[in-house]
């Protein structure tokens, strides 16, 4: 085997791999920490990132497609509770607040 097939990437210093890949026992803790910081972080973004797209996406099907389905059903439920807030000024109070513990109304005063 000839000498100039020997590869010299092994017979450099260590000064000169700074710039090419290092194994885990080239490099050291703060590195090592750093590099897995950045991983976490730009991973969380990422996930973030696609997490506000989809619920954009899920967003606007809403209004589009369910709302309009739904609308009237609530305006209906709207107007009768407007409707019994109305009608139970009109009745005669028959028991007193204390008779009562809890009531879904909130008090006119």
């Amino acid at each position: 085997m000839d000498d100039k097939a020997v590869n010299f990437v092994q017979e450099e210093p260590k000064e000169d791999l700074l710039g090419k890949r290092k194994s885990l026992y080239d490099a050291g803790p703060f590195e090592i920490f750093w590099r897995n910081f950045l991983a976490g972080m730009s991973r969380t973004l990422g996930s973030l990132f696609l997490y506000l797209v989809f619920m954009i996406i899920v967003y606007g099907l809403f209004l589009k497609y369910v709302l309009p389905v739904y609308l009237p059903v609530i305006n209906r439920i709207s107007n009768l509770i407007e409707s019994i807030e109305k009608m139970q000024k009109f009745l005669p109070q028959t028991s007193t607040p204390q008779d009562i513990p809890f009531s879904i109304f909130p008090k006119n005063k």
